[in-house]
């Protein structure tokens, strides 16, 4: 599933012209945040680029935010699967809150070419730990090999993962700009034509809305409080937990009931297999 559409807002694209790049090299060593705090914002395209706007306007020569381009890209194509086990361990344990809540997903950026095996656990402070390795086989289909499945024991420190039988549960398509916010030493990322799809399933949910996330090793920045002030408030989801609550409505999905329902403006599902 390949997002080919330009995003949403023009506007937001001239808006996050008006920064100078940085490339991923620099990016990375400057902002890599592997541990971080996350808050995310599900907003409209116009309020993105009111923030954007605002990002330009009050920052200081010292302080101004630089975008990530890769080539001659500024918005970066993302494609990922998510692993689960038959029943949705992954999603019932994100559900829970559960302290030791993972999830395994493969991630393939288009621009550069580059994928990667990828595991997201909390640390004990609440902390999101993203630890990842170079991967080849990125299919909607693919399966994890026994090297994939040592790395992911060596980051859940546990020896039983090979018998929870991962297997592809969905899979998330979007556009993505990211700004490097040198003041809050933080990265903003900004998800725009947000697409999901199932293994097995006929259709593809789609949104309008933006996902807006802030990634930071300490709390608040400056832009979480605009967005404040602007009336949104950082909303306890995921992309993976959105799209499998869109395709099992028999789950239970009590914490993002309201995301799925009101924030995301209720996904529609445009195609048919």
């Amino acid at each position: 599933m390949t997002v080919t559409t330009q995003p949403h807002s023009l506007a937001l694209a001239d808006v996050a012209s008006q920064f100078e790049p940085i490339d991923l090299v620099e990016l990375n060593a400057t902002a890599a945040l592997q541990h971080r705090v996350d808050r995310k914002y599900i907003v409209t395209a116009a309020a993105a680029a009111d923030l954007v706007g605002w990002i330009a306007r009050s920052a200081g020569e010292s302080t101004r935010p630089r975008v990530l381009q890769v080539g001659e890209q500024r918005w970066s194509d993302y494609e990922s699967t998510y692993f689960d086990t038959p029943e949705l361990r992954c999603y019932r344990m994100a559900l829970q809150q559960h302290r030791h809540r993972f999830k395994v997903r493969t991630r393939t950026y288009s621009e550069t070419g580059s994928s990667f095996l990828e595991v997201k656990t909390k640390s004990p402070h609440g902390h999101t730990v993203k630890r990842r390795m170079a991967w080849q086989d990125t299919r909607p289909q693919s399966v994890i090999t026994s090297r994939g499945l040592d790395f992911i024991s060596a980051c859940l420190s546990s020896p039983s993962v090979g018998s929870l039988d991962l297997a592809p549960s969905l899979v998330t398509a979007y556009k993505r700009l990211t700004l490097h916010l040198p003041q809050s030493k933080a990265r903003m990322t900004i998800d725009a034509n947000l697409k999901w799809q199932a293994p097995n399933q006929a259709g593809i949910y789609e949104t309008d809305r933006l996902i807006i996330e802030i990634k930071s090793s300490r709390s608040p920045t400056p832009v979480d409080h605009w967005l404040w002030r602007a009336g949104h408030r950082p909303v306890p989801s995921s992309k993976y937990a959105a799209g499998i609550a869109l395709f099992h409505s028999d789950l239970p999905r009590h914490r993002w009931s309201r995301t799925v329902i009101r924030d995301l403006g209720r996904p529609e599902l445009i195609h048919y297999g």
